[in-house]
């Protein structure tokens, strides 16, 4: 069973943000564990946030592009028809905290690793699970 297929299906969402739909939210996001997401059903057009109707070649383009860069650090394509969520760590209490603290403990060590290469996007992904253990760790789970 791959990690996608292991996060919880939950409409109850309190404590949790909505992760942007990107390859690096995604990265992120699986090194982060299935403990601290949750998913629900849910549109591509939701999961990206716009209110633009998307078309069947538009959402493709999506879905390849963001499974692509997945894949370049080993990662399996994100499954379709959820929106992804994200637990808030201790001591932060919306998508702006979490981001901001997010790059300050990621951007001195993430910037060096450059990207667009499996070994970095390999390496990149190393460091966020170390960086998630260490964000969550600062209070109760």
């Amino acid at each position: 069973m791959e990690l996608w297929d292991e996060v919880p299906v939950a409409e109850d969402i309190s404590g949790y943000i909505q992760l942007p739909y990107s390859s690096r939210h995604f990265l992120i996001a699986y090194a982060a564990g299935p403990d601290l997401l949750r998913r629900r059903s849910g549109s591509l057009q939701e999961a990206v946030g716009t209110s633009e109707v998307l078309d069947e070649d538009f959402e493709q383009d999506i879905i390849e592009l963001n499974d692509g860069a997945l894949a370049q650090a080993g990662i399996p394509p994100v499954p379709p028809g959820y929106v992804w969520f994200l637990r808030l760590p201790p001591g932060v209490y919306d998508a702006d905290g979490l981001w901001t603290r997010l790059g300050e403990l990621a951007d001195p060590v993430i910037a060096p690793l450059g990207g667009a290469t499996p070994e970095s996007e390999a390496a990149i992904l190393a460091a966020y699970r170390g960086i998630m253990r260490s964000l969550y760790a600062d209070g109760p789970a």
